[in-house]
């Protein structure tokens, strides 16, 4: 008989959203970072243990959670940023789904603590799927939330998980991603103790990137559109810095795609990228680049994943060519290598022609006194003689052992093959000497070589088959 439909419990519904959500911890770094951003925090500090799997703690100095919507921000699909489904057609926080913290909570011991300006400061636990009660907490403005012990109650999925120090290193990710597109916030990142990250805040995204990218910073150039864009179809709107030709990486996880100041996943860009790199780009290699569009919120859906590093752009042909042909006009003003004819790939756009060196310093005056003056030497031997260089002829001429040039109408004889087997090839009894015969194949030579302990019989001597042989064998 099969099996009836039946209605799953909360538990087990909370344990499949929160795979789709909580996929490791750097994960859960980056949805606990997007609701303080969403707080308006402007210093967010993240603290890890064993990678985030012991431990994961954001802090910050947001605008903090009400008392009463504590209780209500550890539960599924409880959210402040959205009221009704029209909402979702214009989006313009970086959270809004309501499944973080309740699925971080069904896996975690997760620990809720915030103040508001002129109360106390609340906090809840969650532990494990269970909800705990509200308490009273000491602590400054803003919200502290706590994860300890990641996935202890879900071995098979923790069996699953990366290395601690992969795990870190992706939780530096998260953090740079988030603080390119924050000049604005300021994040530190302190890992087993150690300080790892220290971003103060910017007042512009050229001062965040030097103090992310140090040098390489300095290196890059500033995304610059084509004037005609401006009268194109569309407001959207590329900015950004671009490494030269010259500054690649051989993976391309420094290339940062920002979609309305949100970091999202930049391999849909990436063939759009080499093409306005065009042939400067070599095989394999990636530019360093952090890339910010600016588009209405209507014209881009975030809800395509519960991670929401996935967005769907309603013009997305126009937006990958308005970047292809960005990049393009921002690489004209990169001069490159001369080409044969003395120009310089990149120029056309500085209406500037660049002329060859000049082959000879002599002028022409002097050249032609030169002339007049060499009409009185006579001529060299090899100046009339117009033929076939003597070393070319030679290269063409077959020569023998003794250096004399080869006959190639007389017939060379070519010499019989001689035996080189160890063993003395003998005549058979009764034949004659002489060779009537062509010299022995290899193969007939190995074939006397392996009968050299067989009796010699003369075909001469050979008695007559008196009688059939009969192959079949005794029954």
């Amino acid at each position: 008989m099969a099996n009836r439909i039946q209605q799953l419990d909360d538990e087990t519904i909370g344990h499949i959203a929160a795979g789709e959500v909580v996929e490791r911890p750097a994960q859960v770094v980056k949805e606990l970072i997007e609701n303080s951003l969403d707080a308006n925090a402007s210093q967010i500090t993240v603290t890890i243990e064993n990678g985030g799997f012991d431990l994961i703690m954001i802090d910050d100095n947001g605008h903090g959670i009400n008392k009463d919507d504590i209780p209500l921000s550890v539960d599924r699909h409880a959210t402040s940023k959205l009221s009704n489904f029209s909402d979702l057609n214009e989006i313009y926080t970086l959270g809004f789904r309501g499944e973080a913290l309740a699925s971080i909570g069904m896996v975690s011991l997760l620990t809720v603590a915030s103040r508001i300006e002129g109360e106390n400061g609340n906090s809840i636990t969650v532990s494990f799927g269970k909800k705990n009660s509200i308490e009273k907490c000491g602590m400054p403005y803003g919200t502290t939330i706590s994860v300890k012990d990641l996935f202890k109650n879900t071995p098979a999925r923790l069996s699953f998980q990366r290395r601690p120090a992969t795990e870190g290193a992706k939780i530096v990710d998260v953090i740079v991603s988030h603080a390119i597109s924050n000049n604005e916030v300021g994040f530190k990142l302190i890992s087993d103790e150690k300080t790892i990250l220290n971003v103060p805040k910017s007042e512009n995204l050229a001062d965040r990137l030097y103090d992310i990218l140090g040098g390489q910073a300095s290196e890059l150039i500033e995304l610059e559109a084509p004037k005609q864009d401006s009268e194109a179809p569309g407001k959207e709107k590329w900015s950004g810095w671009i490494s030269t030709p010259d500054i690649t990486r051989g993976k391309g996880d420094e290339v940062y795609i920002l979609i309305n100041d949100r970091p999202v996943a930049s391999g849909p860009f990436h063939q759009s990228i080499r093409r306005g790199y065009k042939t400067r780009l070599m095989q394999g290699r990636h530019p360093i680049a952090v890339l910010s569009l600016e588009i209405p919120a209507g014209e881009v859906d975030v809800n395509v994943h519960p991670t929401k590093r996935e967005v769907r752009l309603k013009h997305s042909w126009r937006v990958l060519e308005r970047l292809e042909r960005a990049i393009a006009n921002t690489l004209e003003q990169v001069a490159t290598e001369p080409e044969n004819d003395g120009s310089i790939i990149g120029l056309a756009s500085l209406n500037r022609d660049v002329n060859p060196i000049q082959e000879s310093l002599i002028t022409k005056q002097y050249d032609a006194e030169l002339a007049n003056s060499n009409q009185n030497i006579k001529p060299s031997k090899t100046e009339i003689d117009n033929s076939v260089p003597a070393w070319a002829i030679a290269a063409g001429v077959q020569l023998n052992l003794g250096g004399s040039q080869v006959d190639k109408t007389k017939p060379v004889d070519k010499p019989r093959p001689m035996s080189t087997s160890e063993i003395p090839q003998e005549t058979l009894p009764g034949l004659d000497r002489n060779p009537i015969s062509p010299a022995l194949s290899s193969a007939e030579r190995e074939l006397h070589r392996h009968a050299k302990n067989a009796k010699s019989v003369s075909p001469n001597d050979e008695l007559s088959l008196e009688s059939e042989i009969n192959i079949m064998g005794k029954m």
